[in-house]
């Protein structure tokens, strides 16, 4: 069941086929009652679900997921909780002024009257939890069992607050778990703010009170069944040699304690556990940094352990290795003579570790630079607060790992333009309770905090400046919510070059619930000391019918040439403006839905270019690079997914500037292209190398979670339409696949949702990194291996012609000097 009671799925466990699914839609609204429920329960009678979502009970055919009843309001009320037994159908109905149980007879749809409840319907806030053969009814003074295993006394209540007050409108939460075995028990947890009592039910003695206990921060509770049917409760807190957790069993009624082998300020506490029959002493504990290990009791250690997290990655960097230069080294070599004397002292010491290790089979060190720049780190941020650093390597160990708790993890960047031995990251993180953010200066080397600052504001964004402190460091704007720039770190040189460079710099910032694009300027603000205001320099309202669903900025690669050249040898420069950002927005209007894309001039605000595409729709990915745009969305008429590429070219140029400004450049002249392809696409991505030499490849995630690539020569906006033009591919509407462009081959990457690149040290070699709920990494050669040979290469002609070459040299030089010498004795 899900999406809120709306959806029902039905798989096969064999292979895990779908079966069928049907869609739940409640005929009527939430009325206003003086008893409130929880909205999604389940009962199982033969071959039909008996489902109860909004307070409407429907009962669906196992076999067919057919609805065949749809009971709304039988009898003269609503059902506010269901249970099954022996094939049939119990529940309880809410009427006037009281509780009623019932029998369902899923023939006919009819009710049949069981019996009044007395249950005190007069409190505002009433919470129900189904269990099997039974219905779990709570309020701020009462619990009450409705036990359809009973025939006669099948009804039981306790008090749970002396209070006679009815003006209590506290609302509770009622959770539950029954053992499985024969002689059932029901363990019932009752929450009110931050009290919890625990009472366990048994059809001999009725209700008894286990335990009562108070909600802190380092606690946690849940509810737990083992695979051979026993449930049990467990509360678990914090010491500092691990989780304590308390467990309570329904069965027997009583209690265990177990010391967990884990760090609670580096997991987190516990928040399920799984017992198995196959090894009493073995279960599996989920902690709230998401990752799930299986505990031996007996030994009291960790058997193996999943970094369940990865599944929700939402960011992700590619980092160099760590150079073992420091920067203390890096800072007294700026000479033209110890640059190179560092350099080829370098490449020794390479080229002797790359024998060594030839010679002796020495595994490849992680976390050291290998020749070609292939090996890289990654750092990769979840949703659960936990940041990773991974090497690419096959194996994909995880260097480290650092889990925030209470916090996520908003942006991870760089410290260093180059990275050294002492090369450390920022990472920005929001506190989930207070909203207020935090700054961590980690090692990238071992991940160690170096310092923490916890700012009195929250982080809208920040920017990184280009210059760099004397001690080699990026200076970083914070721009906080009330539109403050705050210099980070705060040292006296910092303030001054951004103090110096903050009239030229600018921002902007995209509001998708406004729709509304506000371009601002940096103003010093000496009240506040070294405080820079964002004062408006621009806006663009767009229409009350548009809606923003993706921006991109320009991406920071290397440009190689700024010129294209056609089949004429005829020089088209190239647009190149670094401050150029993509925005699309949907339209919809008269049941008709379309997509505008604009792109627009973060510093001046001018619009550079427009285009609208009717009858389309999203998901829309964007890659903005270069001098050219590239796009993909939904197009409704040809129910396919069409790629549009803009490419913008100077009209008039001046090859003697050497720099842009927004302020006095022209628009340019535009040449706009679509295309169709086949697949569903959930991802764009493009590859990027060292100089920016090789052409581009277009990543493609699909929907069958492949990796595609196609060169951007296919999707060129110049291809000739009708005519033959040489170097040109001739326009195709749809756009071919050939076998070497799935990058991921056999492999399936569920749900691939991000795709990212980085250059290596050779210019022919992109390295690709994509995600969703699994991850996948791969070298890209767009141009193929032009600046490497083949593995067939022929070594032995290659160094025999050059040996003898060599000889034949120095024969001739030998035999050459003799004849000079002869010449002069004549």
């Amino acid at each position: 069941i899900a999406n809120n009671g709306t959806r029902a799925y039905l798989w096969r466990t064999s292979d895990g086929g779908l079966m069928w699914e049907q869609e739940i839609i409640t005929e009527i609204e939430p009325q206003e009652t003086s008893t409130s429920f929880s909205m999604t329960q389940v009962a199982i009678a033969g071959h039909e679900l008996a489902l109860l979502s909004e307070n409407t009970l429907f009962l669906i055919s196992l076999r067919s997921g057919n609805i065949l009843w749809n009971a709304v309001r039988s009898p003269e009320g609503r059902v506010v909780g269901i249970t099954s037994k022996n094939d049939m159908i119990y529940a309880v109905v809410q009427e006037e002024k009281h509780l009623v149980g019932y029998k369902w007879d899923t023939e006919s749809g009819g009710f049949h009257f069981l019996k009044d409840i007395p249950f005190p319907t007069e409190m505002v806030h009433v919470s129900s939890f189904s269990l099997d053969e039974s219905i779990i009814l709570g309020s701020s003074k009462k619990i009450c069992v409705f036990d359809a295993s009973q025939e006669e006394e099948n009804f039981a209540c306790r008090a749970v607050s002396e209070s006679n007050s009815s003006k209590n409108t506290e609302s509770v939460v009622i959770e539950a778990v029954q053992s499985g075995l024969e002689d059932k028990a029901i363990l019932v947890s009752w929450t009110k703010g931050e009290h919890n009592n625990l009472y366990r039910y048994a059809t001999a003695t009725a209700f008894s009170k286990v335990e009562e206990f108070s909600k802190h921060d380092n606690t946690r509770h849940f509810f737990g069944s083992a695979s051979h049917g026993a449930g049990f409760f467990a509360r678990t807190s914090a010491s500092s040699s691990g989780d304590i957790l308390e467990l309570f069993f329904a069965e027997t009624g009583r209690r265990k304690y177990l010391q967990l082998p884990v760090q609670p300020n580096k997991q987190g506490l516990v928040k399920a556990m799984f017992m198995g029959t196959g090894n009493p002493t073995q279960f599996l504990i989920v902690t709230e940094d998401d990752s799930l290990s299986l505990i031996d009791e007996k030994k009291s250690v960790v058997l193996w352990k999943r970094e369940e997290s990865l599944a929700t990655i939402h960011t992700a960097k590619f980092m160099d290795i760590p150079s073992p230069v420091s920067d203390e080294q890096v800072r007294h070599s700026h000479g033209i003579l110890q640059q190179f004397v560092r350099r080829v002292t370098a490449q020794i010491e390479a080229f002797e570790e790359f024998l060594m290790s030839e010679l002796q089979h020495q595994e490849v060190d992680l976390l050291e630079k290998d020749r070609f720049g292939f090996n890289k780190l990654i750092l990769m941020a979840s949703r659960t607060g936990k940041l990773f650093c991974v090497s690419n390597q096959v194996e994909h160990p995880i260097i480290w790992d650092h889990w925030f708790a209470g916090e996520s993890i908003e942006d991870i960047i760089l410290t260093h333009l180059g990275t050294t031995a002492d090369s450390t990251i920022f990472t920005v993180t929001k506190n989930r309770k207070t909203g207020r953010s935090s700054i961590y200066t980690m090692s990238l080397y071992d991940g160690k905090i170096l310092e923490q600052e916890t700012l009195e504001y929250s982080i809208s964004h920040s920017l990184l400046f280009p210059q760099k402190d004397s001690n080699g460091n990026r200076i970083m704007l914070i721009v906080d919510e009330e539109k403050q720039a705050h210099v980070f770190p705060n040292t006296a040189e910092a303030q001054s070059i951004v103090a110096l460079l903050s009239s030229s710099t600018y921002d902007y910032e995209i509001n998708a619930d406004t729709g509304i694009v506000t371009g601002y300027q940096f103003q010093e603000n000496l009240q506040l000391g070294f405080v820079f205001s964002l004062e408006e320099h621009w806006r663009i309202s767009l229409s009350d019918k548009e809606q923003i669903i993706a921006m991109q900025p320009l991406m920071d690669t290397q440009i190689h040439s700024a010129i294209r050249l056609t089949h004429d040898n005829t020089a088209m420069p190239k647009y190149i403006n670094r401050n150029l950002i993509a925005v699309a927005t949907l339209t919809s209007e008269d049941d008709t839905e379309s997509i505008n894309v604009y792109l627009l001039d973060s510093v001046t605000g001018a619009i550079i270019h427009h285009v609208y595409h009717p009858h389309t729709s999203g998901p829309l990915h964007m890659v903005l690079c270069e001098n050219f745009l590239i796009y993909t969305y939904w197009n409704k008429k040809t129910y396919r997914t069409e790629v549009s590429v803009v490419e913008m070219y100077e009209k008039e140029v001046d090859w003697n500037s050497t720099s842009f400004s927004s302020f006095s450049s022209v628009r340019p002249e535009v040449y706009q292209q679509s295309f169709e392809v086949n697949f569903y696409v959930t991802s764009l991505g493009i590859t990027q190398t060292r100089r920016g030499i090789t052409t581009h490849n277009i990543l493609f995630g699909t929907q069958s979670g492949q990796l595609v690539a196609l060169d951007k020569r296919w999707i060129d906006p110049l291809r000739p339409v009708g005519e033959k033009i040489p170097g040109m591919i001739p326009y195709s509407a749809e756009l071919a696949l050939f076998s070497k462009a799935f990058l991921s081959h056999t492999i399936q990457v569920e749900r691939l949702s991000d795709i990212i690149s980085s250059t290596a040290h050779l210019e022919s070699t992109s390295l690709v990194f994509v995600w969703g709920l699994d991850h996948f990494f791969t070298h890209v050669r767009p141009a193929e291996k032009f600046d490497m040979l083949s593995s067939d290469f022929d070594y032995v002609s290659l160094f025999g012609t050059v040996g003898i070459i060599l000889v034949l040299t120095v024969v001739s030089y030998s035999l050459q000097k003799k004849k000079k010498l002869m010449q002069q004795w004549k």
